[in-house]
């Protein structure tokens, strides 16, 4: 045990040696680990790699109240997505006189535009 109280010979999510490469179709490094939703189609997969490089049906963005872009993740995304998924998110209707487009806990769903998601953009503000 670590002076953390953290047994060291548990390796972490984010320890390259604790990633186990799994042949995928979603155009990403690794998956750590997939599971189909029992009585549907859908995979939910746990991965490293880029989100825009993600080739599934949607992929989920961090996003600000206003929608519109930011910094990180978010203007990786937008920049993947082009014209069309920044119209998608100016689009989205104004719920305030802040220009909030999606409150604090909430999501809001777009078209993925240019990115390899071939359906939807979730756009989703944590707290």
């Amino acid at each position: 045990m670590s002076s953390e109280g953290m047994d060291d010979s548990v390796p972490t999510l984010f320890e390259d040696e604790a990633l186990e490469y799994r042949k995928n179709n979603f155009g990403l490094d690794a998956i750590v680990d997939s599971f189909q939703v029992q009585g549907c189609e859908t995979v939910v997969a746990i991965a490293k790699g880029s989100v825009v490089n993600f080739t599934g049906s949607a992929i989920v963005n961090a996003a600000n109240e206003a929608c519109l872009g930011g910094g990180g993740v978010d203007g990786a995304i937008t920049a993947a997505g082009g014209k069309a998924l920044a119209d998608a998110r100016k689009a989205l209707p104004e719920l305030d006189k802040k220009r909030t487009r999606c409150p604090t806990g909430e999501c809001v769903v777009t078209i993925s535009g240019e990115l390899k998601a071939k359906d939807y953009c979730l756009h989703a503000v944590g707290i």
